[in-house]
């Protein structure tokens, strides 16, 4: 019998900031996901502000790595993670050091923008 929260089909969905919180994907995906750790090479994170609030994004950089967590998503899962990323970011396809590919989000940099480096490794 299928389980109709979730389907047959995944995606994987590498994160690094607000969706490995428990609370958060309890909230979106009223479960908590289980996922392993990997990393994304060849990528920094940094923080950004949205509306007063401060968020993590990444972008391209050779020689740096951002530590995260891999977790398989329903289709219908992932898209519920694009609404709740909203209009910053958008979701690309990268592979990680593990093999895997998986979808991450990006937040697409213009000349406007100011970024701060956190580290070449970051821990929540």
């Amino acid at each position: 019998m299928k389980n109709s929260s979730f389907d047959s089909v995944t995606q994987n969905i590498f994160t690094y900031g607000t969706l490995r919180d428990s609370d958060v994907q309890k909230k979106l995906f009223n479960r908590v996901l289980n996922g392993s750790s990997d990393v994304l090479n060849n990528y920094v994170k940094y923080l950004i502000t949205i509306d007063n609030e401060s968020f993590y994004c990444i972008k391209q950089e050779e020689g740096m790595r951002v530590e995260g967590m891999v977790y398989q998503l329903s289709n219908d899962e992932l898209l519920i993670a694009d609404d709740y990323e909203g209009d910053e970011y958008v979701r690309i396809n990268v592979a990680l050091q593990s093999g895997l590919n998986s979808w991450v989000y990006v937040k697409p940099m213009d000349k406007t923008d100011k970024y701060v480096t956190i580290n070449n490794v970051i821990e929540p």
